[in-house]
């Protein structure tokens, strides 16, 4: 059985040991964020969520996504409508 070799040598070692790192990201931070809310209590837990600097950061973050989904919308219309129109 002829094994192929790959044009880039390591590449599977160097994915996985990037992966391995982003899945640190992103992990760590959000163990740590289930494990701090498992300490609060339903009363706490729901004073927090009625916060008004909460609920402001809840509004600039939807109308923040929003927007950039508009934006995205839009530009994805126009190069999708030249690249159609034009050859």
């Amino acid at each position: 059985m002829k094994r192929s070799f790959s044009i880039l040598p390591g590449f599977r070692l160097a994915s996985g040991i990037t992966l391995f790192y982003l899945s640190l990201l992103v992990l760590i931070p959000l163990c740590a964020l289930v494990w701090k809310t498992t300490e609060l209590s339903l009363e706490d837990l729901l004073a927090t969520l009625t916060n008004s600097r909460v609920l402001a950061s809840f509004r600039v973050s939807i109308l923040t996504a929003l927007a950039a989904a508009f934006i995205n919308l839009f530009l994805g219309f126009v190069i999708a409508w030249v690249l159609v129109r034009y050859p």
